[in-house]
Order: C-alpha cells, then structure tokens, then sequence
C-alpha cells in the first residue's frame, strides 16, 4: 500500500515539475499562445475600422440619391464592404498574431518577474478567466447599446441639427461657386498718397 502511495506521489511532483522548471521565456511563450486569440482580435478591429468608416461615408452620400434608390444602392454597397472586410481580415488577423508573437515577449520579460507571469498563467488558464472573457466579449456592446438608448432623445435631434448646419453650409458652398470662396482682389486706389 505505502509503496502505491509512494508512486502516487512521485507521479503528482512529476507532473507539477515542468511549472517548477519553467524557464521565463518559456513562462512568456505561455502567456502568448494564451493570448494569441486577443492578438488576433485586434486584426479583426483593424480590418473592420476601414470599412465601418467607408460604410458611414456612404450613408451619408445615400442621403442625397432619390428614396427609391437609397435601399437598393445600400446593400450593394454593403455586399461590397463585405466582400472588401472579408478580403483582407484574414490577411490582418495573421499579421496581428505574429505581431502579438513578436512583441509581447520582449515587454512581458522586462515587465513581469517568472512568480508574476506563473500567476498570469494561472488566471489565463482559470474557468473564471474563461468566463469572463466570455462576458467581457460582450460588456462593450451592451454599454454602448445602453448609453445609446438612454440619449438617443438627447442626441438625435443635435445630430438632426448637425446635419441641416452642415447641409446647408455645403449647399450654399456649392451654390456659390468657387469664385465665391475666394475673396475678390481691392482695386488700387487712383491717386493714393505715399
């Protein structure tokens, strides 16, 4: 019996030697593969900021065709901001990993002792850290639906207001013309004295 018991043991101090025996680059390799889905993430952000901004540029362009037109052009717009994001998200995800691959080794090792990142291991790998990055995924989303729907009567009809200042200005621009925008040179005055 104290011979099993023994081997047990023997198994249980193997199987928690390799964290013993860490290395901090090995600890730091950890952190990163634990953290490859964050980098990412990021390419994901990176391939989206381009195209919500071209998709906002074209709401507004939207605005100006006849209301018949506006839903059909703005799908195929859309269809084509997808088939843009899709195009290069796979190529910024990549990046941003081995990018995530390349940097945070270097500021892991300088920023945190090997006591330091066994704990940040050990919170990465733990079902309450999974949990919350389930829920933290989600947190933003949930803010900004909130914060929307609490202003939305506040703000609406400031943008409302925007938009007619801003129409206005660039309608009365145009209307102009561009000899308008520049002003007219003085005449030299005839017998000016010096």
């Amino acid at each position: 019996m104290t011979h099993r018991l023994t081997l047990l043991a023997l198994a249980a101090l193997m199987a928690a030697a390799p964290a013993w025996a860490q290395t901090k680059k090995e600890l730091v390799a950890r952190v990163v593969a634990l953290q490859q889905a964050d980098y990412e993430a990021i390419g994901r952000g990176v391939a989206g900021q381009p195209a919500q901004q071209l998709l906002a540029a074209a709401g507004q362009a939207l605005n100006q065709l006849p209301p018949e037109r506006r839903e059909a052009v703005g799908k195929e717009i859309q269809a084509e901001v997808r088939k843009f994001y899709d195009g290069i998200a796979p190529m910024l995800v990549e990046r941003a990993g081995k990018a995530g691959q390349a940097i945070a080794p270097a500021m892991l090792e300088e920023k945190f002792s090997e006591d330091e990142l066994k704990l940040v291991i050990a919170f990465l790998e733990s079902p309450a850290s999974k949990k919350y990055s389930e829920i933290g995924g989600q947190l933003p989303g949930r803010i900004s639906e909130r914060v929307v729907s609490e202003t939305r009567a506040t703000v609406e009809p400031k943008l409302k207001a925007l938009e007619q200042t801003v129409m206005a200005k660039l309608k009365a621009a145009a209307a102009a013309g561009p000899a308008a925008s520049a002003p007219a040179p003085k005449p030299a005055a005839s017998g000016a004295r010096k």
